[in-house]
């Protein structure tokens, strides 16, 4: 398997093989000469066979559960910043009418 800056000269159908589109982009060559294969029959590829083109192109698949993971967390730490601008805000309005001392001024 190797990855190919634009469909090679070779190319069966002299584009994508699954769709028969030529569009620009990276091109994974599974380096099989069709002349190899039987004349009849379906091409059929293994999850891990797309894990590993996945991975030579350089991009991750993620499991739902890792996503749903991520998601939660960024959800997270947007309600804990959104949490720290507020009580910044209060901080500094209560040093403003003189509630709050600086911590400067406690340790002089």
């Amino acid at each position: 398997m190797k990855v190919q800056a634009t469909f090679p000269k070779y190319t069966a159908r002299n584009a994508d093989f699954v769709t028969g589109r030529r569009k620009e982009g990276r091109v994974l060559d599974f380096q099989v000469d069709l002349e190899t294969l039987p004349a009849t029959g379906m091409l059929c590829v293994h999850e891990d066979t797309i894990l590993m083109a996945v991975r030579k192109l350089g991009y991750e698949i993620r499991k739902d559960e890792e996503v749903l993971e991520l998601v939660n967390a960024e959800e997270r730490i947007e309600v804990l910043t959104a949490d720290l601008a507020r009580l910044k805000t209060l901080i500094s309005n209560m040093r403003m009418e003189g509630f709050v001392v600086a911590r400067e001024e406690v340790d002089a």
